[in-house]
């Protein structure tokens, strides 16, 4: 209402609240909507679709046909969880997709039928129809789909070849697990930039400095030479440190040497939210076993604070007193006194 009273040109108006929605949309309805979809909690499903059609109805028309996050995450977004949804609450879900099928302009509908093919027709006929049957038939079909692209001989081809790989990856750390691990030898290894950043930029800064030592880096990369990932995984087995500053897949279920260290350089500075271990059972959170696979092999986890150790030690269900908080090494530099006289120029 206020955008409304005090801006009269029509286009910057909407601008403005086209801009405002986006941003709604994205930070805080599709998080919870899609949480109480994926809880199964009938109470939680309900009172979520009761407030996003009340949502939807008060969107303006002409600002809801330009929102295109909030077209996806009510038709698509949500239809694709369906069978998430409680049965006492698919009749709810199919009034909301009413309401806002019912503010699409023509437009709207054509956009959609192009980029999600059969997915508009299904939807068409279960709004105008008020039968949740075009819903189960869309996914059906959609289920379908997905069974014939499997079936079709380069998607096999890419799936052997993919098991081929982490057969011969696998292959590759037993045998080397068996040669002496390397005392000097030191692994970064990311899958959070191709390029030397945060806390991985200062620590290769300051090993590098100690002759001792031999600095291998992993980094984010798209190469998939199968003598590339043999010399990845005989450095895995064979280093005495490897470490990392995020989830890193490529060693999800490998066990290393006793001697071997794990070191967890986690990217975020503090715990400001759930994360690991402690996140499961919240929303779309990962699954036990998954968490495992990922932290596992950890022999040392560094914090910034000693307020935090224990929540770290239970993200990475780790013993407490492997935690060690040493600080966040990219945040050095704020004890640098020659570098803070740098900035305050």
């Amino acid at each position: 209402d206020n955008v409304d009273s005090k801006i009269e040109n029509k286009y910057i108006r909407n601008r403005i609240k086209i801009n405002y929605l986006n941003r709604l949309v994205i930070a805080d309805m599709w998080p919870a909507l899609k949480s109480s979809v994926i809880s199964k909690n009938k109470d939680w499903q309900k009172r979520a679709f009761e407030y996003t059609i009340k949502l939807i109805e008060a969107i303006d028309k002409d600002v809801l046909n330009e929102e295109e996050k909030i077209q996806w995450i009510i038709s698509r977004g949500i239809t694709d969880k369906y069978l998430f949804i409680h049965k006492s609450n698919r009749k709810l879900y199919l009034k909301l997709l009413q309401v806002l099928f019912d503010k699409f302009d023509a437009n709207t509908i054509y956009k959609l039928k192009k980029e999600h093919r059969y997915y508009v027709t299904y939807m068409e006929k279960a709004v105008k129809t008020n039968n949740t049957m075009y819903i189960y038939k869309f996914l059906a079909v959609r289920r379908l789909e997905r069974l014939k692209k499997k079936l079709t001989r380069e998607y096999i081809k890419k799936a052997i070849d993919k098991r081929m790989t982490k057969l011969c990856t696998k292959g590759v750390f037993k045998i080397s697990k068996l040669l002496p691990i390397k005392r000097n030898k030191v692994i970064l290894a990311s899958n959070r930039s191709p390029v030397l950043e945060g806390n991985f930029k200062n620590i290769n800064a300051e090993l590098s400095k100690h002759k001792e030592f031999k600095m291998i880096l992993y980094l984010q990369n798209n190469k998939k030479k199968k003598s590339y990932l043999a010399k990845q995984y005989f450095d895995f087995a064979t280093a005495k440190y490897i470490i990392l500053d995020d989830y890193y897949r490529q060693l999800y279920g490998y066990k290393f040497k006793a001697k071997a260290e794990i070191v967890q350089v986690w990217h975020a500075c503090g715990a400001f939210k759930k994360f690991g271990f402690s996140s499961l059972g919240q929303g779309d959170s990962n699954s036990i076993k998954f968490e495992k696979n990922a932290h596992s092999h950890y022999t040392k986890v560094i914090t910034s604070s000693e307020n935090i150790d224990k929540h770290y030690a239970e993200a990475f269900n780790i013993d407490e007193d492997k935690v060690y908080n040493l600080g966040v090494p990219r945040t050095d530099n704020l004890l640098n006194s020659e570098y803070k006289e740098y900035m305050r120029l």
